[in-house]
């Protein structure tokens, strides 16, 4: 594995080393000094894009951070074990799980939300949990979103049971980047 701190040299480099160095009759010319060495053999450019790239600290409860496109999105509390009329029976072992989400568009474009499409829970197995739509229940962030707006929504999943939860935030669609939310648990008291 090459080092980044390491430089290859060209073999052109050495060659002009060693004739600099067998020259006849000992005179030396300040030419024979001058060593030219090529271009890295590998380019240290990413061409990853870093709004695809997930934050490696996963943001907390009650933080609210600042995305790329003006954006804002706090995830403002979580609740375990949540029950509300007009969601079905879930399968044994697993849970319903509340997250209620702030997002704030501080200057970003006009785009239509659709929570469903932009957020997902993962569990301790890395096991994908969609937002569960809700019949005539509106989770209070889809829809038009332009400068100016700020709104917190409720978003539902069905969850394994005391298993630790992650979010994600597909900011892509959004003109933002995608984001890592620590769920549970929580590392601050959510906000009422």
């Amino acid at each position: 594995m090459p080092k980044p701190w390491r430089r290859p040299v060209s073999l052109v480099a050495f060659a002009a080393v060693a004739v600099a160095g067998c020259g006849s009759g000992g005179k030396h010319s300040p030419a024979a000094e001058t060593v030219t060495t090529s271009a890295p053999a590998s380019s240290t450019v990413s061409t990853v894009d870093p709004d695809t790239q997930l934050n490696s600290i996963p943001y907390n409860v009650g933080e609210t951070i600042g995305l790329p496109g003006g954006w804002r999105v706090e995830v403002v509390r979580v609740r375990r074990g949540y029950t509300d009329k007009g969601l079905s029976v879930v399968r044994a072992g697993q849970e319903h799980v509340a997250v209620d989400v702030r997002v704030i568009d501080d200057g970003g474009p006009t785009v239509r939300m659709d929570a469903a499409a932009l957020f997902v829970l993962y569990d301790a197995a890395n096991d994908a949990h969609r937002v569960i739509a809700r019949r005539g229940v509106p989770n209070g962030l889809d829809g038009r979103l332009s400068a100016g707006t700020d709104r917190t929504g409720r978003l539902v999943f069905a969850a394994p049971v005391h298993s630790e939860l992650r979010m994600i935030l597909d900011g892509q669609p959004l003109g933002s980047q995608r984001s890592l939310f620590q769920i549970d648990p929580p590392k601050v008291k959510p906000r009422d």
